[in-house]
């Protein structure tokens, strides 16, 4: 569950090992997923999975953006200045650098799920 909940979720915090790892595998894992698809011949099924794929790897950026941006105690609008040009650009790189409140705060106490940057990953 706790998988699903670091892929899928808005509520909670993300700290920036998470938010690495999961906007990495969000953006490796469909790419894989379209050069695949690109191999076989039926066009119409590749269509409607494309855009499935599209569909799941943005909620999953802005799942991540928006928890990420709770673990620095802003609100999770804020991940809607990737919309903004130029500093939609810089957003996600910039979050990659700026650490989380060590306590708790307005939006829960600090959780990984997978890397905590004290101990092995729990998935080891």
């Amino acid at each position: 569950m706790d998988f699903l909940l670091a892929y899928l979720s808005f509520r909670g915090r993300l700290n920036r090992g998470d938010y690495a790892i999961i906007l990495l595998s969000g953006y490796i894992i469909p790419l894989a997923m379209f050069l695949y698809l690109y191999r076989t011949e039926d066009t119409e099924l590749i269509t409607a999975i494309e855009y499935l794929l599209i569909v799941i790897m943005l909620w999953v950026f802005f799942a991540a953006t928006a928890r990420r941006f709770h673990d620095i105690d802003k609100p999770g609008w804020a991940c809607l200045a990737v919309f903004v040009p130029i500093v939609g650009i810089f957003t996600p790189f910039v979050l990659l650098f700026i650490p989380g409140s060590p306590l708790g705060n307005s939006y829960g106490k600090p959780q990984a799920f997978f890397f905590d940057g004290r101990r092995r990953s729990p998935l080891a």
